[in-house]
């Protein structure tokens, strides 16, 4: 009997030993695991956004915006859309976003403001209402920055700014 009561407690000793390990190795595995997550996690989001531009270009952050952008109003458009039957009116303040250090831009813009405006309001006039939807918006405001682009020579626009839309 006493023979009997050693093998089970050798048994259960065995056993116990073996879960533990097996608990020890789990709670390692656990750890190396979470802890990789994380060096992956902030490597991604470490990495992601502000990633350095040689020479004297400005760092362009995200949606077209600048790290030090300035800012020219323009004043209030109001034009005929192009859609059929029913006439549409669009109500649009429009503000440009360009790069504040280049202050030769600035004179510039205000030079060629008439040319600006005389480029937005024929760009205006051929969009129909469906084109302002919000997707739309982003590709007009695309079509924008391009055409004052081919009109600017010391610099370019980062950013197009509607501040107000107002279709009728």
């Amino acid at each position: 009997m006493a023979k009997e009561k050693n093998k089970k407690e050798n048994i259960e000793g065995s056993e116990n030993k073996k879960s533990n390990v097996l608990k020890v190795v789990l709670i390692i595995l656990l750890f190396l695991i979470l802890a990789g997550g994380c060096m992956f996690a902030g490597y991604f989001f470490g990495t992601k956004d502000d990633v350095p531009v040689s020479g004297n270009e400005q760092q362009v952050i995200s949606n077209n915006s600048l790290k030090n952008e300035g800012y020219y109003d323009l004043d209030e458009f109001l034009v005929n859309l192009a859609d059929e039957g029913k006439p549409r009116y669009l109500k649009i303040k429009i503000s440009l976003g360009y790069d504040e250090k280049n202050k030769d831009l600035l004179p510039e813009i205000e030079k060629k403001k008439s040319a600006i405006r005389d480029s937005i309001t024929n760009t205006l006039r051929t969009k129909k209402t469906a084109d302002l939807s919000p997707e739309g918006e982003e590709q007009l405001k695309d079509e924008l920055i391009t055409r004052i682009n081919e009109l600017l020579s010391t610099g370019q626009l980062y950013n197009v700014y509607f501040s107000e839309i107002l279709v009728q």
